[in-house]
């Protein structure tokens, strides 16, 4: 298969992280996208790897024949974690590295998320790695000036952050609002 699968749905149910990863490459895929956190996260270690974790066994996957091109950031601060980053890019060879909009969607905060984004990207750029964003559903549901805070956010970072759309949020979020209309 030619598209990676996110990891999070895949092992939530699973304590048996690389069984669950050979089990994925003999059914066919070739790419994985795990979560990736900083630190342990007791009893969610299986599903949001901590960094560590994932340097001790990033050999052992690449022999499963599974190549790892993204990670999704679970609990990384952008500010102070941009160094550890750039040296984790750099040794692992991942090339993107996925962040979500803020929890608060303000434009305030969406403006100290594209500064502390840019900043990151900045960093990861000298070691060929680029920084995305992920959507969620309220990041397409809340509007400023007409436009999504997720597009929002995303012109604020001034072409230095890509996107990493989830389909799924976006189709849902159109049903709901089509659904809408037809209810009025």
């Amino acid at each position: 298969m030619k598209f990676g699968i996110n990891l999070y749905g895949v092992l939530k149910d699973r304590k048996d992280t690389l069984a669950a990863l050979k089990e994925l490459h003999e059914m066919g895929y070739k790419r994985i996208e795990p979560c990736v956190a900083p630190e342990a996260i007791p009893e969610l270690d299986h599903v949001f790897w901590p960094a560590s974790w994932l340097e001790a066994h990033l050999a052992e996957i690449r022999q499963t024949g599974l190549e790892i091109v993204s990670v999704h950031l679970i609990g990384w601060n952008p500010s102070t974690g941009r160094e550890r980053l750039k040296r984790f890019a750099a040794d692992s060879g991942i090339r993107q590295f996925v962040v979500k909009s803020p929890q608060e969607l303000t434009e305030l905060s969406l403006h100290q998320a594209s500064m502390e984004y840019m900043l990151l990207a900045d960093a990861l750029h000298d070691v060929g790695a680029e920084v995305l964003i992920h959507n969620e559903q309220a990041d397409i549901e809340t509007r400023f000036a007409g436009k999504t805070a997720y597009e929002t956010l995303l012109e604020l970072c001034l072409g230095k952050v890509g996107a990493q759309v989830d389909v799924g949020w976006a189709l849902s979020t159109a049903a709901n609002a089509i659904a809408a209309t037809m209810t009025m």
